[in-house]
């Protein structure tokens, strides 16, 4: 149905409905939608992007369900209410290895399977991976899911943001949020399933549950979205749900109740009397035996899946002469899981070996491959001069994979050649919470919190380090030569047997900012070394880490890849004790810049969030000499002013990273608080745009102007608006920010607002005085935005503020022609019912 017309001053409409305005569909398809190809490219990419881990690999690392289980939660009340729904959340919770993540697998893969009518997206949380325990990671990994079974849920309107945004749009959880809820509001074909398992072992739980809870509130009901989330019953959980549990007590199904508790018992029983019927075949026991062996696993209480698993492992191992030893190997079970951890580990005919397999795999910033585990566990520093000399000790994957079986038995599971912990509790237990606990552990156990995590990161840091000052890495390259050379010259040694230079070059750095004060002088010398930018060894390193973390290694570098100081080196990876070592000598240059965008030190660790770094640079700065030479010679400026190539301060890239106490010290150390970069963009604009609104707030505090303005003519408030961050636009708004400042092409931010649909904010706009007739060069008001968007509930606003429905942009056209082309129905009966 077409719609045109014109409406009248006097506010009676002219609206004809059937007329065909073909010059009105040629000059849309003339200015709208990307081409079909590099439509088709971009979404190409989109989903490339959101594909940011293994997630269906992650799921399978989980077992299949026994027979006969899970029905305690399936029968369950909560969960067939749940099923009924159109939109609704459930969240499980239940203790340690009563088997939550084999529930989500068995929901996902047999219960609630992708269908016509259902699509059904996943993610498992797990802390071994870093890609496996973000917030934002997850939601990628939902969305290509989504995206994937439902192509048409794809819209033209994400695929803009992603084109704007770029890389900006996966690392906001904001964002990503608003796509999956925008989509699936669009979904009108069946149920959206969402199964998030292990919330607890997500690192920004919180920001998901009040996003959940504000979703799942009443009267916002507004798609077919279903989420169940599993985790373990902690209180930060517990307290982070309790509002929406309070109004919805339907959303929580309680797997450590009582009642729960009993079916779950009832269901390890039946897992029980199954594996014990197996044994008995495979060991050719006795229905007397068997029956014992049932009657003391019946005997034990608080029975787990884990339990079991650890439990019916030991028996198969044990070796039974008579009934006797039967009986007596039975009775001497462990009782906890912690039991059964700690005997594991006190029959390793090695201890200390299997003490650093597990310092290694508990300080790894990911599961190891048994190549890279080889080469960690053959190396020894003074013995290995190069890796020829490493070779010869390194055992193949086969006899590692038994090497490894036989020191730490079941504590250990190698999956796909990576080597895991068997479950999350060993980490826990193994490894101390606090210092305090080390001395907490009950004597009968002797394993547990028998690790100290810094203990294990030096451990680890040490054989990184020791491994990229092997003689293959002193090998001079020739300076100035081509960057792609460089890069391909390692891709090739790293091809002929260099199996851990990735992971060392990638990692070093990290392990010995953990490690932190157990490092010792040795360690310090050896980061010395690998930090002196003279020294081949360095150049390969930062080559390799820069493959990987190109688009943060280019500022640092330049094309050449000449290396900056030492100093430099150790502020941009964080590494204080180093930065402290530096400082003490007279040479060090606290001025020198990189070679590639003419950063200071300051300027990297204010960037990165260095709050010990950032205090030690200043400290060598006076506050009375940091004003009185700025004062007297703006052309050479101390550290806290020093800009780079850019024109950007620390205080600049310190506000726009939200890093609050770095902030607070520069100002306290004297730096400007208005300088402007080379765009004409201040702290404060950098703050409002990436929505750091404590650092905002502070920099208004203390004398930041709300209204300067970039060579674009973009303020704060502008940034803000664009970006959505609705709490700092009402913080400028209060600071007394231009509500009708406008773009250097005439937009103010109350059209910002409406073209890019923020809601809310186009409210608190106009409640602050906002022009909503107001055009810019182009004579577009934010009417025709949002008729243009289709945005009708922004419409309705802006009319009920006084806009002008018959403004015309300079090609003619007005609301009600943006309505008709873009197929607004509703927005067109609204015309028509308020005007008629």
């Amino acid at each position: 149905m077409n719609y045109a017309g014109v409406i009248r001053a006097d506010g009676h409409a002219s609206v004809h409905i059937g007329d065909s305005y073909s010059t009105i569909h040629d000059c849309a398809d003339s200015r709208r939608h990307l081409a079909e190809a590099d439509q088709a490219k971009v979404r190409t990419e989109f989903l490339r992007r959101l594909s940011t881990s293994p997630y269906e690999d992650r799921k399978n690392r989980n077992p299949k369900r026994a027979n006969g289980t899970c029905e305690w939660f399936t029968a369950h009340p909560l969960f067939q209410n749940w099923l009924r729904e159109t939109s609704a959340l459930l969240w499980v919770s239940a203790d340690p290895g009563c088997g939550k993540s084999v529930l989500a697998k068995y929901l996902v893969d047999e219960l609630l399977p992708q269908s016509a009518s259902r699509t059904t997206c996943y993610f498992f949380f797990k802390d071994d991976f870093d890609d496996q325990k973000v917030l934002e990671g997850a939601l990628c990994c939902i969305l290509h899911q989504l995206f994937t079974q439902n192509p048409g849920l794809l819209s033209d309107k994400i695929l803009e943001d992603f084109e704007i945004e770029g890389n900006q749009l996966f690392a906001s959880f904001s964002k990503l949020w608003t796509i999956l809820i925008r989509a699936t509001e669009t979904h009108k074909h069946g149920e959206i399933i969402c199964v998030l398992d292990a919330l607890d072992e997500c690192v920004d739980q919180t920001r998901l549950v009040e996003a959940l809870t504000e979703h799942y509130s009443e009267g916002k009901r507004t798609s077919t979205l279903k989420f169940l989330v599993t985790s373990r019953p902690y209180l930060r959980i517990q307290r982070d749900f309790q509002d929406l549990t309070e109004s919805q007590p339907t959303i929580h199904l309680s797997g450590e109740s009582q009642e729960e508790v009993d079916k779950i018992a009832h269901e390890i029983t039946i897992v029980i009397q199954q594996r014990t019927e197996k044994l008995s075949k495979r060991h050719q026991l006795t229905q007397e035996e068997e029956d014992i062996l049932k009657d003391e696993l019946a005997a034990i209480r608080h029975r787990t899946y884990l339990w079991v698993h650890l439990v019916f492992a030991a028996i198969e191992e044990a070796v039974f002469l008579t009934k006797d030893d039967l009986r007596t190997n039975l009775r001497n079970l462990p009782r906890t899981v912690e039991e059964a951890y700690n005997s594991i580990l006190r029959k390793s005919h090695d201890p200390d070996k299997a003490k650093k397999i597990l310092q290694i795999i508990v300080a790894a910033d990911k599961p190891l491959l048994l190549t890279e585990m080889a080469v960690v566990l053959a190396f020894r520093g003074e013995s290995h001069r190069c890796h020829k000399d490493l070779d010869r000790d390194i055992l193949s994957q086969d006899r590692l994979y038994t090497a490894i079986r036989e020191t730490c038995g079941l504590f250990i599971v190698i999956q796909d050649s990576r080597v895991y912990l068997l479950h999350q509790t060993a980490r826990e237990f193994l490894v101390q919470s606090s210092p305090k606990l080390s001395g907490t552990r009950s004597p009968s156990l002797e394993w547990q919190h028998a690790l100290d995590l810094k203990e294990s990161h030096r451990l680890l840091s040490e054989i990184c380090m020791r491994y990229l000052l092997l003689a293959d890495f002193e090998r001079p390259f020739p300076r100035k030569r081509d960057r792609f050379l460089y890069e391909s010259t390692l891709v090739i040694n790293n091809m002929f047997g260099f199996v851990f230079l990735d992971y060392a070059a990638n990692n070093w750095v990290d392990h010995y900012r953990q490690a932190h004060n157990t490092l010792g002088t040795n360690l310090e010398l050896l980061a010395m070394r690998l930090c002196n930018p003279s020294s081949p060894s360095c150049f390969y390193w930062v080559v390799v880490y820069g493959k990987k973390h190109s688009e943060d290694i280019d500022y640092f570098v330049d094309f050449s890849f000449e290396l900056p100081t030492s100093l430099l080196i150790a502020s941009y990876f964080g590494l204080d004790n180093l930065v402290n070592l530096l400082l003490q000598k007279r040479e060090t240059n606290l001025d020198a810049t990189g070679h590639g965008f003419n950063r200071t030190a300051l300027s990297w660790a204010s960037e990165k969030g260095y709050h010990s770094i950032v205090q030690s640079l200043l400290d060598r700065v006076p506050k009375p000499m940091v004003i009185l030479r700025d004062r007297l010679s703006s052309s050479s400026p101390t550290i806290v002013n020093r800009t780079d190539v850019n024109g950007r301060s620390p205080l600049y890239y310190a506000a726009a990273n939200g890093h609050q106490i770095i902030v607070q010290k520069l100002l306290k150390k004297g730096a400007k608080i208005n300088q402007k970069d080379m765009w004409g963009t201040t702290p404060l604009q950098e703050a409002a745009d990436k929505g750091n609104e404590a650092v905002a707030e502070l920099l208004l505090s203390r004398g930041a102007r709300v209204n300067e303005s970039n060579e674009t003519g973009s303020t704060a408030l502008m940034n803000a608006t664009d970006k959505g961050h609705e709490s700092i636009v009402k913080l400028l708004l209060d600071y007394g920010a231009n509500v009708n400042a406008s773009f250097k092409y005439g937009s103010t931010a109350l059209m910002r607002a409406t073209d890019k649909g923020h809601e809310s904010i186009v409210k608190l706009l106009l409640d602050y005085g906002a022009n909503v007739n107001a055009s810019n060069e182009d004579s577009w008001t934010a009417l025709l935005c949002a008729t243009y968007k289709g945005s009708e509930s922004i419409v309705k606003l802006l009319l009920n503020h006084g806009a002008n429905v018959n403004a015309s942009n300079k090609d003619g056209w007005t609301a009600l022609m943006n309505a008709t082309d873009e197929g607004s129905e509703s927005i067109l009966n609204g015309f028509i019912a308020r005007y008629s």
